[in-house]
Parts: C-alpha cells; sequence; structure tokens
C-alpha cells in the first residue's frame, strides 16, 4: 500500500465514523470527555514529570489539566442532560474547546524559547485533534 492509499484509506474511515457521529451528537460528548480526560492525565501526570523532555513548565501544564478536567466534568453533565439541550451543549464545548487551543497556543508561545521538539509535537498535535473537535462538535450543533 502506497502512503496515498494510507492516507485516503485513513480519509475514508474519519469520513466514516463523522458520518456516524452526526447521526448520533450525543456520542460527541463521551468521545470529548474521554479525550479530555486523557489530555489531564497526561498533561498533569506525565508531562508534569518530563518537564525537562517538553519544556513547558509544571504550572501551565497544570492550568491547561485543570481545564481538561473541568470540560469532562461538562461532558459527562452534557450526556446525562435531556436530549433537547444537545445543541446548545455542543456549542458550550465546542466553544470551551476553542478556548482551550487559544490558551495551549498563547502558552506555547509564551514559553517558546524553552520549548523543546516534542513539546512542541505534542502542543501543536494535541491542537490539531481538539480543533477537528471542535468544529466537529459546532457543526453537530447546526444540523
Amino acid at each position: 500500500m502506497t502512503w496515498l492509499q494510507s492516507i485516503h484509506s485513513f480519509l475514508m474511515t474519519a469520513s466514516s465514523i463523522l458520518s456516524f457521529i452526526q447521526t448520533r451528537p450525543r456520542q460527541l460528548f463521551l468521545i470529548d470527555g474521554i479525550g479530555a480526560l486523557g489530555s489531564a492525565i497526561i498533561l498533569g501526570l506525565v508531562l508534569g514529570r518530563f518537564e525537562q523532555l517538553f519544556g513547558m513548565p509544571e504550572d501551565a501544564l497544570m492550568m491547561l489539566a485543570a481545564m481538561a478536567v473541568g470540560f469532562s466534568l461538562y461532558d459527562v453533565i452534557a450526556y446525562l442532560a435531556p436530549g433537547r439541550h444537545t445543541r446548545v451543549l455542543l456549542r458550550g464545548i465546542s466553544l470551551l474547546n476553542v478556548g482551550y487551543w487559544g490558551v495551549s497556543v498563547a502558552l506555547l508561545v509564551w514559553h517558546a524559547n524553552q520549548m523543546t521538539n516534542l513539546g512542541w509535537f505534542y502542543v501543536l498535535g494535541e491542537s490539531l485533534i481538539v480543533l477537528f473537535l471542535a468544529r466537529t462538535e459546532w457543526k453537530a450543533s447546526t444540523q
């Protein structure tokens, strides 16, 4: 399989997942909540212990981890809320995710001189995922 075929296969799989999610928008809260909890664990327990490898100061990582825990709680509450509130709650978490992305990028720029390549890679990679999820949530909230 060539790299072009691999990319095509990945995009087709992603498209199938998006189609599934758009028919069940409440599932986005589970996806977002699990992702936020994963981010909180990585940021708070892993990256904080290896500050030298990533370059982001521990207090900045803890702030991002706390935000992620808060988002995870929001997602649980939103998932359990009556279905008639799904669209508004999806817009809410979408905007919160964009805000999280903004804070992450601001911290990245603020601490740019001490960030390592691995730190840049992590923050930018997480940024892509968060923005993709925020876009998907917003799109699902308007359908």
